[in-house]
């Protein structure tokens, strides 16, 4: 089981590239315009228009939201030089068993002055009865609908200059999501940077779904194209067990009611 472990961990890094080699890479790329016909044949002319102006850098998570995770991705954006897009996934089921999910509606906040220590935490949601609902159907304890929610407090806290793509547009068309990540890792084999760390330490399910759809999204867009995806770890891969990240700054609380 160890050995098993140890090969998934190797196959993981294998497909991260390092910050500095994607920041040269995508301009390379972004250039090349064989490829750019190439992935535009493959996506049968669906290149979202956010994402045919100029190169970018994009985290994917369900609802845009300004936890910890996202500075540091707008961080390591700004270091490439690339604007950063949050690729969300709206229509997809709230799970109190996943920890992303269940942080947009269990939201727990740090004071950043004390050694990111969480003081306080605060149910949004009402946590049991909204199980395997669709996140955009959920309304918060003061009414508000969930996605509308994180959104405003993203842009009350600064992330104004952030833009978002809501990939459920994939879903609603009745794409797998196998068939969405070819499509994502196939903008991260030209256009894209995706940040990203997939976690496999904890999380049974989270392995699970690499090991399936990650993994042979990944292989078949790097046969098909000869190039890699652009894949850069958010965060350095011993630290993937922290849950730190997905918790805010003491001040977002100011918005987090009625």
């Amino acid at each position: 089981m160890e050995e098993e472990a140890s090969k998934l961990e190797n196959e993981i890094e294998g497909m991260y590239t390092s910050l500095s080699v994607a920041k040269d890479e995508i301009q390379k790329r972004w250039g090349d315009e064989d490829l750019k016909k190439k992935v535009g044949d493959f996506l049968g002319g669906d290149m979202p228009k956010i994402f045919s102006d100029r190169p970018k850098a994009i985290i994917f998570r369900n609802i845009a939201t300004p936890n910890l995770e996202l500075r540091v991705a707008r961080e390591y954006a700004q270091m490439m030089g690339l604007e950063l897009v949050v690729v969300e996934y709206t229509a997809d089921r709230f799970c109190t068993r996943n920890r992303d999910k269940l942080h947009l509606g269990k939201m727990v906040f740090i004071d950043t002055k004390n050694k990111l220590k969480p003081s306080t935490k605060k149910n949004i949601i009402a946590i049991k009865e909204d199980d395997n609902m669709c996140l955009n159907k959920i309304q918060t304890l003061w009414g508000e609908n969930l996605v509308a929610f994180h959104h405003r407090i993203f842009q009350e806290n600064g992330f104004g200059d952030v833009a978002t793509f809501d990939a459920s547009v994939y879903k609603l068309a009745g794409l797998s999501p196998y068939e969405i990540y070819l499509k994502i890792l196939s903008f991260c084999s030209r256009s894209t940077v995706l940040l990203e760390n997939f976690l496999i330490k904890t999380d049974k399910g989270e392995r699970k779904f690499t090991e399936q759809v990650i993994f042979p999204a990944f292989a078949e867009i790097e046969k098909k194209f000869g190039f890699r995806p652009m894949i850069v770890p958010l965060l350095s891969t011993d630290e993937d067990e922290d849950i730190l990240w997905q918790y805010y700054p003491e001040e977002v609380k100011l918005g987090c009611g009625e």
